[in-house]
Formats: C-alpha cells, sequence, structure tokens
C-alpha cells in the first residue's frame, strides 16, 4: 500500500497535562462549535428554515446529562489512566474459565479538550476513548448501559456475530429501537469469535464525537497467539478528529448545491489525527461554500441554493501533547491496532522496528513482515513487535492518507507523533526520517497478501446480486445522498425496528422472499432475503464514486474473492474459493469492486453499510435478512422489546 502524501508536518511537542480552559475561549469555542451534540439528524428528519434551506444543528437539544451545557472536564480525567491499554496492567486472566462478565456503563456528555480545542465528547463512565471491553472465548458478556444524553443512543458490538442475540446487534431501526434518554437496557451476548474488534455508538454519527473504545475477545487456543509467541500487549485505538460537531457538519455535507466545500459530495475532513484519544488538532476549520455558482435547470433558472457558510478557523490554546508508552526492553508485544475513524485511513508505524502481522479483522494470518501497516475505517490488525533495539525513545506515527480528503485546513497536520520509551530513557525521540522500505505493502493485491492461517476454503456460489453504489442530490428531498442502485436507506420512524417489523408479519410473507425484499413495512432500502439455513449469497459492489469506502457486514465475516480497480461484470463461479482472505470490513477502491461471499447461517437482519460516517447516515446501506422464519421465533428480552414501546 502507497504512503500518504504529504503526512509529516509541523509537529507539536506539548506534554500531556491537566487542562485549565480560560471561560472566555470556552464561550466562543460553544458558541462558534455548537454545545448541542444530539445525535445528528438522518436525512429523513433534517428541518429547514423559512427559505427552505438545512438548519445548522447548534439549534439541537444538547445531549450532556440532560443539561443545557455539559461540565468542563480536564483532558488526562477524559482520557484515563494510559495504563489500561497494556494488557498486564489491567489483570486480566485469558485463560480463565467461561463465566459472566458484567459491564456498568453510562452514556453522558462532557467538554474537554482532546486537542486545542474545547468541544463536546460522548463518554462512557466519563472517558473518550471509552472502556475496554475484554471477554474470553465462550463468556456470556452483560453490559449494564444507562442513556444520560438528551438524544437516543445504541451500541454496536463491531465484529461479533451475535448469532442467536441479533437483537443485541446495536443498528438502530434495524435490530432494535433506541434507547431513549433517560433509558436503560442490558446488553447481553455470548463471546463467539476471537480476536481485535471494536465497540461504537450506531445512532448518527455519535461515535465521530466520542461514543466508541475497544473490544478485545481472548483464548489460549488462538492461532495468532499460539503459533506466534509474545510477552505482553498494547492497544492502540486511532481516529480521525474532528474539532466540530457531527451534528453541525452533516446538514453542510448534505447541502446538495453547495456542499461543505462548495461541492457536492464533498465529505467533511478532520481536523487533525488522534491515538487513544490524544489529538494533534488544534483548530476547528471549515471552509467556504460560496465560491461555487447554483446549478441551473433547462430553462437557465438558478436552482435554489443552501445556505451560504463562511470560512472560518477557531484555535484553541490548550496545549497538545503527545501519547507515551512505556514498554519493558527485549520483550515481543502484540500491538492491536484499531481505526474508529470517520472518514480517513490511517498508517501506523513505529521508527527503525519492523511489525509482523499475525492478525487481520479477528482472523488469524500467516506472519507477515513490514514496516508499516495502513487501516482502513473499521478495520483491525494485530502487529508484533520486538523491543531489540538501543534502549531509547522512538517516535510512533499515525498518518493519515491524505488522498482520501477534498480540502485541508491551514492547521491541519496529518501526523500524530507519540513516542515509545524502553530502558528507562527519558528523552524526546530524534524525528527519524520515514523508511524507504515503508511502501512494503502492495496496493493492488492488499487483501490477497494476508492468508488465513486456519484454513477455510469458500464453498461454491449460490446466489448472486450485483449492485453499483454513489453519492447524487436526490431532487425530491433536496438532499445530497448516497445510493445503493436507485435507493438510499431511510430509517424507519422511531419506536420501529426492522426486526420488529419481520416478526410481525404474516408467516405467508415471511416464508416469501420476494415478498419480504418488497414489504412496505420494513422502509426505504435495499433487502435481501435468503430463507435457506445452509445457501451462500454473493454481493457484487461496483463503484461509481471516485473515492475509497471500507465496507463492514455485521454477523459475518465473509470471503473476500476479488477487490481491485475498475468494474466486476462477470459471473463469480470462476474465482478462487481456496482459503481466500476472510474479513468483516473491507476497502473497496475508488471506481473499484468487491465480490463477497458468505453463508447464510446466522439467522438475522445484518446491516451492510459503508463505515465512512457521513455515507452511512446519507443512505449507503442495506440489509441482508437470513431466516426470516427463525427470527420470528426469537424470544426478544422484555426490556430491549420496551424500547420499541417508549
Amino acid at each position: 500500500m502507497l504512503p500518504p502524501l504529504n503526512q509529516h508536518q509541523r509537529r507539536d511537542k506539548g506534554r500531556l497535562s491537566l487542562v485549565g480552559v480560560l471561560a472566555a475561549l470556552a464561550l466562543v469555542v460553544v458558541v462558534i462549535l455548537g454545545v448541542a451534540h444530539g445525535s445528528a439528524p438522518t436525512h429523513g428528519h433534517l428541518k429547514r428554515d423559512d427559505d427552505g434551506n438545512f438548519k445548522e444543528a447548534r439549534g439541537m437539544a444538547p445531549s450532556g446529562n440532560c443539561d443545557d451545557i455539559a461540565p468542563i472536564v480536564p483532558r488526562a480525567l477524559v482520557l484515563g489512566d494510559p495504563g489500561r491499554y497494556l494488557l498486564s496492567n489491567r489483570r486480566f486472566n485469558i485463560r480463565d474459565r467461561p463465566q459472566t462478565r458484567n459491564y456498568h456503563w453510562t452514556v453522558s456528555e462532557v467538554r474537554s479538550t482532546p486537542g486545542g480545542v474545547l468541544r463536546p465528547l460522548v463518554v462512557v463512565n466519563g472517558q473518550s476513548p471509552g472502556p475496554i471491553l475484554e471477554a474470553n472465548l465462550g463468556d456470556e458478556v452483560f453490559i449494564h448501559l444507562t442513556n444520560a444524553l438528551a438524544n437516543a443512543t445504541t451500541i454496536h458490538w463491531h465484529g461479533m456475530l451475535q448469532n442467536g442475540t441479533i437483537f443485541m446487534d446495536g443498528a438502530d431501526a434495524i435490530t432494535q429501537c433506541s434507547i431513549p434518554p433517560g433509558g436503560k437496557m442490558i446488553y447481553r451476548w455470548k463471546a463467539q469469535n476471537v480476536g481485535t474488534y471494536w465497540w461504537h455508538g450506531h445512532t448518527n454519527e455519535q461515535y465521530t464525537d466520542g461514543l466508541f473504545g475497544p473490544l478485545i475477545i481472548h483464548s489460549p487456543t488462538e492461532t495468532a497467539m499460539v503459533k506466534n509467541p509474545y510477552d505482553d500487549e498494547y492497544t492502540f485505538i486511532l481516529n480521525d478528529a474532528y474539532n466540530t460537531m457531527a451534528t453541525s457538519l452533516m446538514p453542510r455535507f448534505m447541502q446538495p448545491f453547495t456542499g461543505i466545500n462548495g461541492n457536492p459530495g464533498d465529505e467533511p475532513s478532520p481536523d487533525g489525527n488522534m491515538i487513544n484519544g490524544v489529538s494533534n488538532a488544534r483548530c476547528a476549520y471549515l471552509p467556504s461554500n460560496q465560491h461555487k455558482d447554483a446549478k441551473r435547470d433547462e430553462m437557465g433558472t438558478p436552482a435554489a441554493v443552501g445556505s451560504i457558510y463562511n470560512e472560518t478557523n477557531v484555535c484553541g490554546n490548550a496545549p497538545l501533547g503527545r501519547l507515551n508508552v512505556n514498554l519493558a526492553p527485549g520483550k515481543t508485544y502484540r500491538l492491536r491496532l484499531i481505526n474508529a475513524g470517520t472518514l480517513t485511513t490511517s498508517v501506523f508505524s513505529i521508527d527503525n522496528h519492523q511489525l509482523t502481522v499475525i492478525e487481520v479483522d479477528g482472523v488469524s494470518v500467516e506472519p507477515f513482515k513490514t514496516w508499516s501497516v495502513e487501516i482502513a475505517v473499521a478495520q483491525r490488525y494485530s502487529v508484533l513487535v520486538t523491543l531489540d533495539k538501543a534502549p531509547g525513545a522512538y517516535s510512533i506515527r499515525t498518518a493519515i492518507v491524505t488522498e482520501d480528503l477534498k480540502y485541508t485546513g491551514p492547521n491541519f497536520n496529518s501526523t500524530v507523533l507519540s513516542v515509545l520509551r524502553y530502558g528507562n530513557y527519558f528523552t524526546n525521540p530524534v524525528d527519524a526520517p520515514v523508511p524507504d522500505a515503508w511502501n512494503t505493502l502492495p496496493e493492488a493485491s492488499a487483501e490477497a497478501i494476508f492468508v488465513p492461517a486456519d484454513k477455510l476454503d469458500a464453498p461454491a456460489p449460490g446466489r448472486v446480486e450485483y449492485l453499483t453504489f454513489q453519492g447524487r442530490a436526490d431532487p425530491s428531498d433536496n438532499m445530497m445522498l448516497m445510493y445503493f442502485n436507485n435507493t438510499s436507506w431511510r430509517p424507519l420512524p422511531a419506536g420501529q425496528s426492522s426486526l420488529n417489523a419481520i416478526r410481525s408479519l404474516p408467516d405467508a410473507i415471511v416464508h416469501n422472499s420476494t415478498a419480504l425484499e418488497q414489504e412496505p413495512s420494513l422502509g426505504h432500502q435495499v433487502s435481501y432475503v435468503n430463507q435457506d439455513a445452509n445457501g451462500v449469497f454473493d454481493l457484487v459492489f461496483n463503484s461509481l464514486d471516485d473515492g475509497p469506502h471500507p465496507f463492514h457486514l455485521h454477523g459475518h465475516t465473509f470471503w473476500v474473492l476479488s477487490v481491485g480497480t475498475g468494474p466486476f461484470t462477470g459471473p463469480t463461479d470462476g474465482l478462487s474459493r481456496v482459503n481466500p482472505p476472510r474479513r468483516d470490513t473491507v476497502i473497496i477502491p475508488g471506481n473499484g469492486h468487491l465480490v463477497m461471499r458468505i453463508r447464510t447461517d446466522n439467522p438475522g437482519v445484518w446491516t451492510l453499510h459503508c463505515h465512512i460516517g457521513w455515507h452511512m447516515a446519507t443512505g449507503l446501506l442495506l440489509t441482508i435478512t437470513n431466516q426470516p422464519g427463525v427470527i420470528k421465533g426469537l424470544s426478544i428480552p422484555p426490556d430491549v422489546a420496551r424500547l420499541c414501546k417508549a
């Protein structure tokens, strides 16, 4: 894979510290960015002003502890103990017998300075990134969730199979109704697959604003661990840093004729980069959208123009910090890398240290040596690193792939630097040039190089469906939307879910795939229904968009039969079935294709979507329903059922 362009820019070297924020600065930033978090509106519910333009989200209800203004919390408290990312510090026994594990979480909002700017954050138990959710294979996991926001929420357990517990998947309006303000729910599910995963908000764009954290499932029999011994493990969760709330950015992105940067479809760019909650984003930048003329209809009449925004760049004076990672010399560590970003791919490396990839999206792979790892949004990698160099301090580099961005702000810095120290070495590292060997992962065959260590051939093909996807303005709604074929997903109204809709339908419809795919009560979406408990289903995606798209399928690890540039229009029966790569998230290159194959052996209504937050929220989502007859017979826990009656 190619390294990002212009990734090494000015670096800020302030140390992590408690932050005191001046009241005047806080007031300015709150007014400009909008304290109101409010889960960002979906495109079915955006409000307009008297001129028909979309309203800014800053007038929406705040979501912090049901107060008008969330409390200001020092950065160090929001980040929590940095030692929590080291497994040995957590004293978690990965060899414990299966047991019940209870976690008690409260979702709320605070204001803090992950970078240079005071901004609202959605936190769990006061932290962002949130708690590390950890279990052993076979454990029963109970998360007792209290929603202290002023807006509804749900949590998705990214990568968990949820076989038999589809109603715990956390997909708002699909597998459950959202948890209202002040509401409670117990998420309970069994740890059925081992590896590196993550959890995040799945109601609009809440995870962009801080609602995310690591999810790790251990097993002493995991192939990645058995074949590649190591001494300890450390988790890094990476994401692009936005200093403007998603609720303010989304309406601008959806303006059909002016967009966020004067061009329809220009995704909001981040203000910087972040690792384990430590951000290098000093400012909050929004470009002007005034420089584009409104489009005209066939008669030459100017079309309606959305709101006009001037360029703004608000910078804060909170000191930027660096993540410091102190490890032991001579030992080998498993680094679990998670991209919890909204838009951008990240590249991870450690100066002068080679990495060995041993796990991808929960799948153990044959060891692959590299100097860097490129991680798309929602993907995860485990790499081994041996601390066998001279005792000292070395830069950990996390760089945004800037090719993904349509614009950047004047203070944008794509690379966030952290410090790896071992051998009682306390000075800062000397910034070394990126090694010539950075480009070690060939882009054209990025998936094929990761060979599953536990061989599993793909089954012969069965049903095959072909899809295109793109973004375009919807004249009926006057919005910029994303489409599968000619359909843009819209969530069901509050108090409804696809799962409940199926359970309420007569058997004659439930057992008729064609009728169920066209059922109006399931809402406005592309829907595929598979009745066979052991069927095989191929989906072929062809992108009509020039940017990359990371696609994630809930409830499955799928075979990647083909991914690359250009369209795929032929049959799928000629593709190799011999131990293909397996993932739950894969990136489709601009104007490229993906052929995935799944078994339909997991009953449920499974969400498949682009994991770029701006794209999912504007409709790039579909559902795959497996074994709807089984779904009808499921027993839904009372606290989950009550959410659809609230």
